[in-house]
């Protein structure tokens, strides 16, 4: 494959793709992305992870180039440690989505994504504490923080798959909802997905659609897998993302699967396999 089409850029879910069950790059993984990045390929993380100081660490120069971030919301340039765009939520969108969450669902607690960091509130704290990594509390009160391009939104009385079908028959349209391990809903503006980000990184660096691989295991990589020329759906996926992809890795994220093919299209020697 990657002998008759070059590939030039690799886009990479991180959770339950490219990272270990322990949050971790392996050696082996890290070595390749290294190597990819010595080639001048382009690395590019793609997950749905808020900017954090966690996420910085992971997503370092000389391993990746760029990141995209909030399941699309944003894209940062690792190299130069600035965000390059941006998609805020509309102020009246998240206005109508407090409101209705009061009314309907008074139990609920969110969190405010922005382009540079999550900001937690003391209920969401509460409730998802012991499952995610520590962050900054938002102390505004009844006050939104400023540009925001992501809600989490969880309630320890509703699954999140019920949650996301209540905002979907009440947002649809407006905003992109996505599902996650912990039980919270993922909210960002409508439109808004990875693989639209990416379209966007790849026409600034005159990278073809056909040139690019990505690599996902979750809902929120469905479109990425779509439209990326090459794609992989990781070992034990769901049949739906299966589906979306081009093929599967024969290894899990815990046996560096994304290592394991990356180190066939991309051998040491620098020849295409």
């Amino acid at each position: 494959m990657a002998g008759s089409r070059p590939i030039r850029l690799v886009a990479l879910d991180l959770d339950g793709t490219t990272l270990n069950s322990a949050g971790l790059l392996s050696p082996r993984t890290a070595s390749v992305l290294r190597r990819l990045s010595s080639q001048s390929v382009h690395v590019v993380a793609a997950t749905g992870r808020s900017p954090s100081r966690q996420l910085r660490e992971i997503c370092r120069p000389g391993l990746f180039g760029w990141a995209i971030c909030s399941n699309g919301a944003t894209l940062h340039d690792i190299d130069r440690d600035v965000v390059v765009s941006a998609t805020r939520i509309p102020e009246a969108v998240l206005m109508d989505l407090r409101a209705h969450l009061a009314s309907e669902l008074p139990t609920a607690a969110l969190a405010w994504g922005t382009a540079g960091q999550i900001l937690w509130t003391c209920e969401f704290a509460a409730v998802y504490g012991s499952m995610l990594d520590r962050q900054p509390i938002h102390e505004g009160g009844s006050t939104l923080p400023d540009g925001v391009v992501k809600v989490l939104v969880g309630d320890r009385q509703m699954a999140g798959a019920d949650l996301a079908r209540l905002l979907a028959q009440r947002f649809e349209g407006s905003v992109q909802l996505t599902t996650t391990g912990p039980g919270y809903v993922e909210v960002v503006a409508g439109g808004v997905t990875k693989a639209a980000r990416l379209a966007e990184l790849c026409r600034s660096l005159g990278v073809s659609a056909s040139k690019t691989l990505a690599f996902g295991d979750g809902h929120n990589d469905l479109e990425l897998l779509r439209w990326a020329g090459h794609s992989y759906a990781m070992a034990g996926a769901p049949p739906e993302v299966g589906a979306a992809a081009r093929q599967r890795t024969r290894l899990s994220h815990d046996d560096d699967g994304v290592a394991d093919v990356l180190d066939e299209l991309f051998p040491a020697d620098g020849t295409a396999g």
